[in-house]
């Protein structure tokens, strides 16, 4: 597992959370969907309440609306078990990638 921390728009400095608003989610959605694309990652947290903001950054980049659904649990709720990118309180300034096991690593599980 690996935490990045949200990319941010050009000009936004120093090492402080970003705030949502100094998020570029255009690189955000970038990033998500080349990990997704490695067919290696199982998961990705990201708080729920951000989520509306990736999903619109999917959809700016042309993303189908089922690719959408497949990706991100929003607009569904966040107690909800759908889309690689999930809920998990916390992560509001970076995201939490949760890796599929490989098959040398005879001690991971996959949830």
């Amino acid at each position: 597992d690996v935490d990045i921390r949200l990319p941010v728009k050009k000009g936004v400095t120093g090492t402080a959370a970003a705030d949502s608003s100094e998020v570029d989610w255009d690189a955000t959605w970038s990033l998500v969907s080349a990990l997704v694309a490695t067919g290696e990652v199982q998961y990705i947290f990201l708080t729920h309440s951000l989520q509306k903001n990736l999903y619109n950054a999917g959809k700016r980049a042309g993303a189908s609306k089922d690719m959408l659904e497949r990706m991100i649990q929003y607009p569904n709720k966040s107690g909800t078990n759908n889309g690689i990118v999930r809920h998990a309180a916390g992560h509001t300034s970076h995201i939490h990638v949760r890796f599929n096991c490989a098959a040398n690593e005879t001690r991971c599980e996959s949830y």
